[in-house]
């Protein structure tokens, strides 16, 4: 039985997951557009957080640990010690 719930929070995981990273799709085709956007970085930022802790809940550690690796790199964008440039994009 508590394999059943395991799987209920796997497929709820990637079911959110999947909608979370084209929401940050979409948000770096638009940062592309207006590097300086910090709104956008912050929403990107707020969506690898979600996908980042929701790792935490499940046996995802190094999802986890990438996720957060996008954090530290959104961070250094969003304090400017780096810019957007296609290589970042990609």
């Amino acid at each position: 039985m508590e394999s059943l719930e395991i799987d209920d929070d796997i497929k709820a995981f990637l079911v959110e997951s999947y909608e979370n990273l084209n929401e940050i799709e979409r948000d770096i085709i638009d940062l592309e557009k207006a590097p300086a956007g910090s709104e956008i970085l912050v929403r990107i930022y707020r969506t690898l957080h979600t996908i980042k802790g929701n790792c935490g809940f499940l046996p995802f550690s190094k999802l986890e640990s990438v996720a957060h690796a996008g954090e530290n790199l959104l961070g250094c964008l969003r304090d400017r010690k780096l810019v957007v440039n296609p290589e970042i994009a990609n």
